[in-house]
């Protein structure tokens, strides 16, 4: 399956890109796209708080973001923040369960790649946890989830 990008996400992600593959400063607009959609753009790929952060470090009068843009990716950095320490804050607590009765975990994804290649813990947005463990380990994983108020939601746990 091929996706299409429109100019907007090509911009959000170029903008990010640059910014912390390159150290390129923003200074105006990518070419062909607007503020607005370039915003919008990196919000719904998750690239709120990455975008803030390569806007705010090269914020000059002359790259033409509007305030209400900027606070919109504040508010995305500061709730990514937010929800990630209480997720790191939970994950902690399983893996400190987990290691006490033995088993060994082994973080996955999201939140291997924000504990290792992140600075800054808003710059991964998350939507959940992922670990692997040993298959016999499974049951006793799943009644340290449950005792820590988790809910199974499919047949593997």
């Amino acid at each position: 399956m091929s996706y299409s990008y429109s100019p907007s996400e090509h911009a959000a992600a170029k903008v990010v890109g640059d910014f912390w593959l390159r150290g390129i400063s923003v200074q105006q607009a990518p070419a062909g796209a607007e503020w607005s959609a370039v915003v919008e753009s990196a919000l719904k790929h998750g690239l709120g708080p990455l975008l803030f952060v390569a806007l705010k470090s090269s914020r000059s009068e002359t790259n033409g973001l509007p305030d209400r843009l900027l606070e919109r990716l504040r508010r995305s950095y500061a709730f990514t923040l937010l929800d990630n320490k209480l997720r790191f804050a939970t994950l902690s607590a399983l893996l400190a369960s987990c290691n006490n009765i033995g088993v060994r975990c082994i973080l996955l994804k999201g939140c291997a790649l924000a504990a290792t290649l992140y600075d800054d813990p808003a710059l991964r947005m998350m939507s959940d946890l992922d670990i692997l463990v040993f298959q016999s380990d499974v049951p006793a994983v799943a009644r340290v989830l449950e005792q820590q108020g988790f809910t199974p939601t499919d047949a593997i746990w």
